[in-house]
């Protein structure tokens, strides 16, 4: 019987740690603003951010009888600054549910006591961000459908029309453009398979490069889409949180083992070298340029060196942490762009070479034998 009632609360265990895993899968920008400003609110109407926590957590469970991403968040992190352990404390909590940025920011309003200025910069924060994300899954999308529409094209010319073609026409009088999608065909009766199974490797290791992959080659990767993207994302999110750091009286040194504690493997390895130049005696902008990593960009540690200097320096490097988000979210813009012009003329050529293999079938049928 007790073997019995274990089995059924491990798989309990089990079902309710999936249900939260999908639930943090799920939690997008438009639900995390949803929460943010629900904070903000109960913040400005000078409850704690317990008695708030506690507060959304009754509203969002229906007095208990729900669960969502909304409770458990809010759970959790009651939970984590009642208890505080190692793996337990709110910033563990932040990291699990929320995008690093924003989760910097949030524990940057906790730690200060400015909670409420950093729930608005990370609603700005969410927001601009899922427009430019929508941009950059636009960028993936628009080369996967044409290639998945070149590739049905293909499939079917080879499957359905080749057959029948070469019991009229031998191969050896298959000249041009006829020839070509002859040869296509070929390629992916042989090959169609394999090709796929390494797009989809590629897609992956791609994914795993972006914040993991540290080695030497990064640095060329970095100047090239799509990790010249995540660059400047990533460099446009890490400008505004050391702006809202220093703004909250952190100094630089504290703000960047702050940032760094919730950044991917990447970035991690760039702050860690800008605070070791800045150990050195360097300043922000000398520091960011002396790692030699270029991030977040030449242009950007340009600017930032001649802006965050004196008063006025925490002031000037938000400003110019928001200025380039807006850069980010044109740079994205104009790489969707012009992938989608190339999709576009890659189709009309292709669509041009099936009319000219046509027409040379016409002419080959209309011959003698």
């Amino acid at each position: 019987m007790r073997t019995a009632d274990c089995t059924g609360r491990w798989q309990m265990i089990n079902v309710l740690q999936v249900q939260v895993w999908f639930q943090r899968q799920l939690f997008l920008a438009q639900a995390r603003v949803q929460l943010y400003e629900i904070l903000l609110l109960q913040l400005r109407n000078r409850r704690g951010v317990d008695t708030a926590l506690e507060n959304i957590r009754e509203v969002y469970s229906k007095g208990g009888t729900r669960s969502n991403a909304h409770t458990q968040l809010a759970s959790e992190a009651l939970a984590a600054l009642a208890d505080n352990r190692p793996g337990h404390r709110i910033e563990d909590v932040l990291r699990r549910w929320l995008p690093s940025n924003e989760a910097a920011l949030l524990h940057t309003g906790l730690r200060t006591g400015a909670l409420e200025s950093s729930l608005e910069q990370a609603i700005v924060t969410a927001r601009t961000f899922a427009v430019i994300r929508s941009a950059t899954l636009q960028c993936i999308a628009y080369p996967l459908f044409f290639l998945a529409l070149m590739a049905g094209i293909v499939g079917t010319f080879s499957s359905e029309v080749m057959p029948v073609l070469l019991k009229i026409v031998p191969e050896s009088r298959l000249t041009g453009p006829l020839a070509f999608m002859h040869g296509l065909s070929q390629v992916v009766n042989t090959y169609g398979l394999l090709i796929l199974l390494s797009g989809f490797a590629v897609m992956a290791l791609i994914a795993w490069s972006l914040p993991d992959y540290t080695a030497g080659g990064r640095r060329i990767l970095d100047k090239l889409p799509p990790w010249s993207v995540y660059r400047t994302l990533q460099g446009a999110a890490f400008l505004t949180n050391m702006g809202s750091l220093m703004k909250a009286q952190v100094n630089q040194a504290e703000s960047l083992l702050i940032l760094q504690g919730f950044a991917s493997p990447w970035l991690q390895q760039r702050i860690a070298a800008t605070r070791r130049e800045l150990a050195g005696g360097a300043s922000f902008g000398e520091a960011l340029s002396r790692t030699g990593y270029g991030f977040p960009s030449e242009d950007a540690i340009a600017h930032i060196r001649l802006l965050v200097i004196g008063d006025g320096a925490a002031e000037a490097l938000a400003r110019f942490g928001e200025w380039w988000i807006g850069e980010a979210a044109r740079q994205v813009a104009l790489i969707t762009l012009l992938i989608k012009a190339f999709c576009l003329l890659t189709m009309l050529m292709f669509i041009i070479t099936m009319a000219l293999a046509i027409e040379t079938l016409q002419s080959l049928l209309s011959l003698p034998a």
